[in-house]
């Protein structure tokens, strides 16, 4: 076997497109943290919106072999199960880092549901879109097709 090494770079690529063992994990920023701060014309410059120690990064593993077929499942239908989505996002996050609650002004400390995946409280108090960008990239991981999710 031919010896290479993996970058980031590169993993990024193949994300979907080759296996990712279900006892790994991944780093995830959804992109409603990372736009970056416009010029007077308009255009992207080089720094952030939000400073870095201020962007979460949640640690993700992918959809279990039983939760993937279940999503495809979910997928045929015209309404998919919203819940069930929900569920499946929440059990493959495993861990976080720069949360912060903005009521308080503090940072949150990750925990763990006896079952598995984020505590449900805290999942809760998740907005929806940063739900819904970790669910698609959660997909992307776990090699579930954009055509396969066009009902969800």
């Amino acid at each position: 076997m031919a010896e290479h090494t993996m970058t980031e770079e590169v993993r990024k690529l193949l994300l979907s497109k080759m296996p990712f063992s279900i006892s790994s994990t991944i780093e995830y920023t959804p992109p409603t943290y990372t736009n970056k701060k416009k010029d007077a014309e308009g255009n992207d410059t080089a720094e952030y919106e939000i400073p870095e120690e201020y962007r979460p990064a949640f640690t993700v593993r992918p959809f279990s072999k039983g939760e993937a077929d279940n999503l495809r499942k979910v997928t045929a239908n015209k309404t998919p199960d919203e819940a069930v989505l929900k569920s499946n996002t929440r059990k493959a996050i495993v861990g976080w880092r720069n949360m912060w609650d903005i009521g308080t002004m503090t940072e949150l400390e990750y925990k763990a549901d006896i079952n598995g995946g984020l505590d449900k409280d805290l999942f809760d108090s998740i907005p929806l879109q940063v739900v819904t960008e970790l669910f698609l990239y959660i997909s992307t991981v776990s090699g579930i097709l954009p055509a396969e999710r066009l009902g969800l």
